[in-house]
């Protein structure tokens, strides 16, 4: 029995050392990976000191650039240094750019030792989102769109349509950086737009020009032509859920296109020496539209 303790203590003395072995040479594993990553990432040619930024246009470099060296100033856990090109918060300093300039639409970094290298690529202006007028003025306040409809710039005063203007929308929370609807409704909006121009051209009535897209609140949609001093629309609707889709854009061409042909419009629409109000696209199957010093008719 005596002989079967000794070698139960021994066992368990050499498990002891074992483990303590083993410990220590993990515990010297991570204080060699830890001093050799610190003096890594403490060695000059590996800090970033100079930043080249390319491909900004509208965007000041001295404003990029003070946005990244704040980033990049400080440390990890006090231990190490933000501006090492092995562990610098490369996704931080991408969202950052993004988020304080809205001319920004992507950012790519590289870096060697020493350098970062930023590029930049800017959003494009594609429409104009104006204060509440359908009428184009010098005095309207107008908002650059991107081709998703993201605004992210105050607009010069234009005249004329050297862009297609929005008008309306949900305005809650201000203009900038937020989308006028999401990008898939608007792509469906202007799809509307190009066919009933072209419908127009087609039939040879004559609307006027042009004057953009008042947006409502609740799906629905006028097309502005402005003639003279008048203002002519055509109205529809298209809603924002995951069922819009070009089918929805044919229904509303068809039965645009039914009602130019109609002989009881363009009998009407001759009369009135072109003088047509409005047609309202958005009551299913029926339209609605109206001359001026006319009463309103339905086409079914």
């Amino acid at each position: 029995m005596e002989i079967n303790r000794e070698v139960l203590k021994s066992s368990v003395r050499t498990r002891r050392r074992k483990i303590f072995h083993l410990f220590s040479y993990i515990v010297l594993c991570v204080a060699f990976v830890f001093a050799l990553t610190s003096f890594l990432f403490k060695l000059d040619k590996f800090q970033i000191k100079y930043i080249y930024i390319t491909g900004n246009k509208n965007v000041g470099s001295d404003q990029v650039f003070e946005s990244i060296k704040e980033d990049l100033s400080g440390q990890y856990y006090g231990l190490y240094a933000k501006n090492s090109i092995f562990i610098y918060p490369k996704k931080v300093v991408t969202e950052n750019i993004k988020k304080q300039f809205l001319w920004v639409r992507d950012v790519s970094i590289q870096t060697l030792p020493g350098i970062m290298l930023v590029s930049i690529k800017e959003r494009e202006p594609k429409y104009l989102w104006c204060s509440e007028s359908s009428q184009i003025s010098l005095e309207n306040v107008c908002y650059y769109l991107d081709d998703g409809g993201y605004t992210f710039a105050v607009a010069p005063g234009f005249s004329g349509n050297i862009y297609l203007r929005f008008y309306g929308g949900n305005k809650r929370g201000g203009y900038m950086g937020r989308n006028l609807m999401s990008p898939g409704l608007l792509h469906h909006v202007i799809d509307v737009r190009n066919r009933v121009i072209h419908l127009i051209e087609v039939s040879k009535d004559d609307l006027g020009q042009s004057g953009g897209i008042y947006v409502y609140n609740n799906g629905d949609y006028d097309l502005l032509f402005n003639k003279a001093s008048s203002t002519r629309k055509i109205s529809f609707n298209l809603f924002e859920n995951p069922t819009t889709n070009p089918n929805d854009v044919s229904v509303i061409e068809n039965k645009l296109k039914s009602t130019l042909e109609s002989r009881f419009f363009q009998s009407e629409y001759s009369s009135t020496n072109g003088g047509l109000e409005y047609i309202d696209l958005r009551f299913g199957k029926k339209v609605f539209y109206k001359f001026y010093r006319g009463k309103a008719n339905e086409n079914l």
